[in-house]
């Protein structure tokens, strides 16, 4: 039920067919790339171990220098931390559209944006939605439309997405250099 209801909403906000590439990073088992897949999305499941399902898939810690293709679809559910934070940051270093459910909200707050939700959040709702609204003011300053959408609390109780769509600021701009970008001759099956 949580991977139907996560792709609903992404389904929602973004035009599947918009994106040559979806990456389903932080992919645990691989189901939510399966389900992608099976609606004949080109998807690459990125995770540090291998997944249980047969998908497209690279083995990759996240946290080490690599860059996705531009203008992609960057998705994950239940990225824990600031594995969240750092979805956002390369979905964002690749001008990529992005949805991440977030989860197990700890004590580091890993973006810095300019302007910081209201203090009230945090005291009316938790911390955890308080550092959800930090990531989407990021997103925002960053170049993005963005939004938090929730799923059923029945289904999870960690049920916010956070996503965010790039808007090009100048038609001339030029793409980021990075150390590497991860492609279909990367995949393994």
């Amino acid at each position: 039920m949580k991977i139907k209801s996560f792709i609903e909403i992404v389904q929602e906000t973004f035009n599947l067919d918009d994106y040559k590439t979806i990456y389903d990073i932080c992919s645990g088992k691989g189901y939510l790339a399966e389900k992608l897949q099976a609606k004949e999305r080109n998807v690459i499941a990125i995770d540090i171990r291998e997944p249980k399902v047969r998908i497209n898939y690279v083995i990759k810690d996240i946290w080490e220098d690599f860059n996705l293709q531009k203008r992609s679809l960057v998705l994950a559910i239940h990225a824990c931390g600031t594995l969240t934070d750092r979805v956002i940051e390369l979905a964002i270093d690749s001008q990529s559209d992005f949805a991440v459910m977030s989860c197990c909200h700890n004590d580091k707050v890993y973006f810095s944006p300019m302007t910081w939700p209201d203090n009230r959040i945090a005291l009316m709702q938790g911390r955890d939605v308080f550092v959800d609204h930090v990531r989407m003011y990021h997103a925002r300053e960053s170049g993005y439309e963005s939004g938090i959408e929730t799923i059923d609390p029945n289904i999870t109780k960690k049920n916010r997405i956070i996503w965010g769509r790039y808007i090009r600021k100048n038609p001339g701009e030029k793409p980021n250099q990075k150390i590497s970008t991860l492609s279909s001759t990367d995949l393994q099956e």
